[in-house]
């Protein structure tokens, strides 16, 4: 919680830590409830982990095995981790490393990607900025990581005042390939009575300091009822950073799963339209992503619905589209493959539309370039 009694906290835990049997040996059972200050609002979410020493002889390694879930008991749980915390020498210095794999609670799902990241003070005398260094990448073996994240989450002001701002570095894993984006978020409350929707204004810009940013991001996460079920939308301005020029697009978008047992794959509906109240939206789109087999690779198919917001205008366009990585090395070069058609059955197909998204150079400077066909 905040360090000043007059800022409410975020966020209340409830956890019960306890034995694992009456011998009271070194293993310990912990449930948790992350619930709004509010009581108003119901949990989000109920956490239930079992903490353990790596080896009987209680070495200061732990294991983590986690289940997140949300608080209705309706609702299957959605992800499954299983993490190691470990300190980085032998001495256990105060850093920390963390190997986590997310997977689906359903074991016929394979898990998709494996997290190994490093959480440690930014100065020896532990103030309280971090800095995590994490590497994310398909479960297997055969294939490279993709990216790498260089993170600083820290407080905005000396108070600790329960605003984070992130400054974090996206970088191919290649170290003779130079980092493509910076972002700089910040992540707030909407209100001083810390309500469970969150703000967040992100900037996105090349890393090099002589190319000014390109877009500046502010969206709005909130739960779709008041019950806090777990489906979420989210409200997006999209605009350029230059102060003269007025936002370009306004993005509502609903996130959901695609079943009540929340399977792995995800539904989008979006709706794009001017800033302007004066003008009435252009383009909904529905999208459905899903990996391209049940081994979840790391391929992507996505199948979206393009259609004017009138419902006396029939849909346009219908899009198909696989995003693959150009080769089994997964280099920062991606392939797509789309088609384009009209969504009458009567009507052959337009136009296929294959395109290659590259850098403009082999440094990988912040300039990409797009070749279609």
């Amino acid at each position: 919680m905040p360090t000043s009694s007059t800022v409410s906290p975020v966020l209340k835990e409830k956890a019960t830590c306890l034995p694992t049997s009456s011998t009271v040996n070194p293993v310990l059972k912990e449930k948790a409830t992350c619930l709004p200050t509010s009581s108003t609002v119901s949990p989000f979410l109920t956490e239930t982990a079992t903490w353990l020493p790596t080896s009987s002889t209680v070495s200061p390694v732990l294991t983590e095995t986690a289940t997140w879930m949300p608080a209705s008991s309706t609702v299957n749980p959605v992800l499954t981790e299983m993490a190691t915390w470990k300190p980085t020498s032998s001495t256990v210095s105060p850093v920390l490393k963390d190997t986590a794999t997310w997977m689906p609670t359903s074991s016929t799902v394979s898990p998709v990607l494996t997290e190994t990241a490093m959480w440690m003070p930014t100065s020896s005398t532990l103030s309280p900025v971090l800095t995590e260094t994490a590497t994310w990448m398909p479960t297997s073996s055969t294939v490279s990581p993709v990216l790498k994240e260089k993170a600083t989450w820290m407080p905005t002001s000396s108070t600790l005042r329960p605003v984070l701002t992130e400054m974090a570095t996206w970088m191919p894993t290649s170290s003779t390939v130079s980092p493509v984006l910076t972002e700089t978020a910040t992540w707030m409350p909407t209100s001083s009575a810390v309500s469970p929707v969150l703000t967040e204004t992100a900037t996105w810009m090349p890393t090099s300091s002589t190319v000014s940013p390109v877009l500046k991001e502010k969206a709005t996460w909130m739960p779709t009822s008041s019950t806090v079920s777990p489906v979420l939308k989210e409200k997006a301005t999209w605009m350029p950073t230059s102060s003269t020029v007025s936002p370009v697009l306004t993005e509502m978008a609903t996130w959901m799963s695609t079943s009540s047992t929340v399977s792995q794959v995800l539904k989008e509906k979006a709706t794009w339209m001017p800033t302007s109240s004066t003008v009435s939206p252009v383009l909904t789109e529905t999208a459905t992503w899903m990996p391209t087999s049940s081994t979840v690779s790391p391929v992507l198919t996505e199948k979206a619905l393009w259609m004017p917001t009138s419902s006396t205008v029939s849909p346009v366009l219908t899009e198909t589209a696989t995003w693959m990585p150009t080769s089994s090395a997964v280099s920062p070069v991606l392939t797509e493959t789309a088609t384009w058609m009209p969504t009458s059955s009567t009507v052959s197909p337009v136009l296929k539309e294959k395109a290659t998204w590259m850098p403009t150079s082999s440094t990988v400077s912040p300039v990409l370039k797009e070749k279609a066909t």
